[in-house]
């Protein structure tokens, strides 16, 4: 029902319900909670559809809300909607006093204030928020000290405030006086997920320190230790295996996903593909690299490899394979780089053209695009081009 029909109504419902009674009016309150519950769907459906532009349906969704929000200002839903809907239209401010409304009632909410704070590099305010956090869940935890959520969300806290000892040894407690095995379950995929936000916040110094790498892995293992299902212990066990370390073998021991490909996330598939490409094994690497694309088409590194190592036996897989990693990434060289050779390959010397001509322009200073593109121009008999462009690419090469 439209709500100023509703409210035009509500004097002649108020001389129904004397006459028909309090249990009427429960019906009619019920009418009116499932109007708010209707006009927030609508709201999610909105968000959700494509039909409208996103300013024309932000636009549509911020007045729904509103209005919802001057009915019952306390909808938490309405405004954690409202929020979300003013960060993504870049209404900053208007989203964190929102979010800080809501942090009062609800203490969950210190991740979209932390985030936020962060991005506006006001890293005080942030810590400050989720210290707040920090203090009223170990609060809650005294009162439920067997409450798993409360347990994670504070393990979350000490990870943003860089206090990952901290987390760490609180959860081994817990874990050491848990009965339930579901509780254990939970806090143990926790502390993997702890330990490997500790090792990726190492992970730009391991290149360059030797003590740096080792307590890496160390935090890498005890991650995939509590979790071997720890998609980012995965990716990370086989992205140091696939380098050339001292330890790169006691990684490889510890978990291969050369022997369990259909357990493997995508991206460590493609690590370990490209690296036994790269490393003589073409058979097992194209196996690998195919099923990193199969798990996830929008893996463009995998789709990018596959179709360049695959492009002397079957050129038009070799074709859909670069089509694909370039709809995901259609400015990268390298991916147009590998289509130019496909597209010639099959002497499709037009289209080659059009991706060098791409190619140049986002490379300039690159001579094998030039030279790619006097082949291109020998090879469909335009002879003065292929010398305009032979000499670009000698010119670059002297300079």
């Amino acid at each position: 029902m439209n709500p100023l029909i509703f409210l035009r109504l509500l004097p002649m419902w108020a001389l129904l319900l004397l006459c028909l009674g309090p249990q009427t009016g429960l019906c009619f309150q019920e009418a009116a909670q499932e109007t708010t519950e209707t006009k927030i769907n609508a709201v999610r459906a909105l968000l959700n559809s494509r039909s409208l532009p996103p300013d024309v349906r932000y636009r549509i969704v911020v007045n729904k809300l509103t209005e919802v929000l001057e009915e019952e200002p306390d909808n938490q839903t309405a405004k954690n909607l409202l929020a979300q809907v003013y960060l993504f239209s870049k209404k900053v401010d208007e989203a964190e006093a929102l979010f800080r409304e809501l942090f009062e009632v609800e203490p969950s909410y210190y991740k979209f204030l932390d985030k936020l704070l962060r991005d506006e590099d006001r890293e005080a305010e942030a810590v400050e928020i989720v210290e707040q956090a920090l203090a009223r869940y170990r609060a809650r935890l005294e009162e439920e000290p067997d409450n798993l959520k409360v347990l994670v969300i504070i393990a979350d806290c000490h990870v943003l405030l860089d206090e990952f000892d901290e987390a760490a040894a609180k959860l081994e407690q817990q874990l050491e006086n848990a009965t339930n095995a579901q509780q254990k379950k939970g806090i143990e995929k926790t502390l993997a997920s702890v330990f490997m936000a500790y090792a990726l916040s190492l992970a730009p110094q391991i290149a360059d320190a030797t003590e740096v790498r080792e307590q890496y892995m160390i935090l890498v293992r005890k991650a995939y230790g509590y979790d071997p299902t720890n998609q980012a212990a995965l990716i990370e066990l086989t992205r140091h295996a696939c380098a050339d370390y001292p330890d790169s073998v006691q990684a490889l021991e510890l978990y291969d996903v050369r022997k369990q490909p259909n357990q493997a996330p995508d991206q460590a598939l493609q690590l370990a593909g490209t690296w036994e490409v790269l490393n003589g094994d073409r058979e097992l690497g194209v196996r690998l690299l195919e099923t990193a694309v199969e798990k996830n088409p929008r893996n463009h590194e995998a789709a990018n490899n596959l179709a360049f190592t695959i492009r002397d036996d079957n050129l038009h897989r070799a074709l859909y394979l670069a089509n694909l990693a370039l709809a995901n990434q259609p400015t990268n060289v390298n991916y147009l780089d590998t289509r130019i050779k496909i597209l010639m390959k099959m002497e499709n010397y037009g289209d080659a053209v059009v991706d060098l001509n791409t190619a140049i322009r986002l490379d300039k200073e690159n001579p094998k695009f030039y030279r790619l593109m006097a082949e291109c121009y020998r090879q469909q008999n335009v002879p003065v081009r292929a010398q305009e462009y032979e000499r670009k690419a000698a010119d670059i090469d002297r300079n």
